[in-house]
């Protein structure tokens, strides 16, 4: 369960650990500077503005909500090739040209969607040792 006292301390803790001042941090993110002090669990926030937030202290959303205790944002290479031909079917046949084809999707996406796919994948292998 989401609980607005988990998201505010979160959000006051990462701004103080990047040296970010809850004013400005609000201010910067079109936010009241009210905001996180009035927030209840049945209004919390909304998710363009959690996500601001997020971008803001480099961070992600799942760790201001409370569904991970790492604040750190995955760092992803942007150094690629592009291997897919115009169908967007993916033409590998090594596991270099695999890792090429990762990195070139990866590299067209924003960081908070590199952070989100990252998050898909981790879930996916926690699943996979489950179930084997």
């Amino acid at each position: 369960m989401y609980t607005a006292q988990i998201l505010s301390a979160r959000i006051k803790k990462q701004a103080k650990n990047k040296e970010v001042q809850l004013k400005d941090l609000l201010e910067q993110c079109d936010l009241n500077v009210n905001s996180i002090n009035q927030m209840s669990d049945k209004k919390g926030l909304s998710s363009f503005s959690l996500a601001k937030i997020a971008d803001r202290l480099e961070t992600t959303t799942d760790y201001l909500l409370g569904r991970s205790d790492n604040p750190e944002m995955i760092a992803v290479s942007d150094n690629t090739q592009n291997n897919v031909n115009g169908n967007n079917n993916i033409q590998v046949s090594t596991t270099s040209e695999a890792e090429n084809e990762i990195n070139s999707i990866l590299s067209q996406l924003s960081p908070r969607e590199r952070t989100e796919l990252m998050m898909m994948i981790y879930r996916f292998a926690d699943e996979h040792k489950k179930q084997n």
